[in-house]
């Protein structure tokens, strides 16, 4: 019975811990990259790239940096997403063959390092994009990233026809 305890203890932590960079990781082990996608047209004209360069009102030169700094992020997280989901994937095998627990803790630790890794991969790139910006560009970023934080709030809103 203890390790049935043990083992739902490290599910639940994996579980806990898996949610928050899950789509990049889709994206990754799709074999996609997010530039690629950023490139092609979205469900606006132009592609995501696009659109930002045109809401945040980027110079004709500022584009290819951002372009750079979306395929430098790309290039550096796919190993670690990748490594992410090697490990997952291994965890899942060995939950369902009541594999050794120690070897799950491990496993956990690893992935929670990785996860730290990527963290700072996308502060590195955000820092990077901010210092692009220029204070107009930095205004309007910091707009679409608090309307991004509410978004999830807006269809309550909606519902009870408060907008």
């Amino acid at each position: 019975m203890t390790t049935l305890k043990r083992m739902a203890a490290v599910t639940l932590t994996v579980l806990a811990a898996w949610t928050p960079l899950r789509a990049q990781e889709l994206e990754a082990s799709a074999g996609g990259t997010a530039v690629v996608a950023a490139e092609q047209p979205a469900d606006c004209e132009g592609g995501p790239i696009a659109v930002v360069a045109q809401f945040l009102g980027l110079a004709p030169e500022q584009v290819p940096l951002l372009v750079q700094a979306l395929h430098d992020r790309q290039q550096t997280l796919a190993p670690i997403l990748q490594g992410i989901a090697i490990r997952e994937h291994r965890i899942g095998e060995l939950i369902a063959t009541g594999g050794n627990p120690a070897e799950i803790g491990v496993l956990v630790l690893q992935i929670h390092q990785l996860r730290q890794q990527a963290e700072a991969v996308q502060a590195a790139f955000l820092a990077r994009v901010e210092s692009l910006l220029n204070a107009e560009q930095r205004m309007r970023w910091q707009q679409v990233r608090l309307a991004a934080r509410l978004q999830p709030v807006v269809p309550a809103f909606q519902a009870l026809q408060m907008l």
